[in-house]
């Protein structure tokens, strides 16, 4: 379902929440006070825009005896999530998709024409149509979401109206180990290209990654550690600086791709009565 805010709805959350104590202390003595203390102003939604992108694309520094000054944050530095477009304040930003919003859809689909079905019926004609499809999952997503956390809640939304799918067809991203076998518990078989596919030898120089106890990339093989190392369980999200991945002597054979905020790519780290392994997706 899709909520549409008016210009009197206020957030259902902090947005200044996933700031530090020490951020917002500083954003809390920077000119906007000057405006919080004003009501009718505050609850501007234009004001509170304006709040949000001066906490997730500026930093205010201490310019000595000058007061304060801010600055604006190098992209590698904005995070995808942050705001785009203040006439729409949900839409987020994807390096492969641009500013904006996704959808993740499912369909049903036939490995037999509708000539074949027929003559198995005994009903054959000339007709050589393909089988019925049918869209049986729509979901509406911010840009910036990753396609390897929508497999397994479209299967779970087709399944609670009686359409869940023998077997589903789906790119790489879709094909994690733990999505596969999670769709497996619900009697769903996931065909998708191996992870890495074409790029395999770039997948086994993954090993040279130093890891953490958590699973997260301590240093590359090159001593650099990475700028930003997100996690969503075992699935997890990798950025390298441009300064350091850009010129890189080992860059060919390294399984990172340019992203927004520099070079990184994303794996699910797995965890096994053998040990533990990384997968590139």
């Amino acid at each position: 379902m899709l909520f549409a805010k008016d210009h009197k709805t206020l957030d259902m959350f902090d947005p200044l929440a996933r700031f530090g104590p020490h951020r917002r202390e500083r954003l809390e003595k920077s000119w906007a006070r000057l405006f919080r203390e004003e009501q009718a102003v505050s609850e501007m939604t234009s004001y509170r825009l304006l709040c949000r992108c001066l906490a997730e694309q500026c930093v205010v520094e201490d310019a000595g005896g000058e007061g304060e000054k801010v600055r604006v944050k190098p992209n590698a530095e904005v995070a995808s999530d942050s705001l785009q477009n203040p006439s729409d304040p949900d839409a987020t930003y994807s390096g492969h998709k641009g500013q904006g919003y996704q959808a993740q859809i499912m369909e049903t689909y036939s490995t037999t024409s509708t000539a074949e079905n027929d003559m198995a019926a005994g009903n054959a004609d000339e007709s050589d149509a393909p089988g019925l499809r049918l869209i049986t999952h729509l979901a509406v997503e911010q840009a910036h979401q990753s396609d390897a956390h929508a497999l397994i809640p479209a299967i779970e939304s087709a399944k609670d109206r009686g359409l869940a799918p023998a077997e589903v067809l789906a790119d790489s991203l879709y094909g994690s180990e733990k999505n596969i076998e999670a769709a497996k518990a619900m009697g769903t078989e996931v065909v998708a290209p191996v992870p890495g596919g074409e790029g395999k030898g770039k997948s086994s120089s993954l090993s040279e990654f130093a890891l953490t106890e958590e699973g997260g990339i301590e240093n590359c093989p090159m001593g650099h550690a990475p700028i930003e190392d997100k996690s969503c369980g075992n699935h997890r999200e990798v950025v390298f600086a441009v300064e350091h991945c850009f010129d890189c002597p080992r860059k060919k054979d390294c399984p990172i791709r340019s992203v927004r905020n520099g070079y990184g790519f994303s794996y699910d780290f797995v965890f096994s009565y053998a040990g533990c392994s990384i997968i590139l997706l």
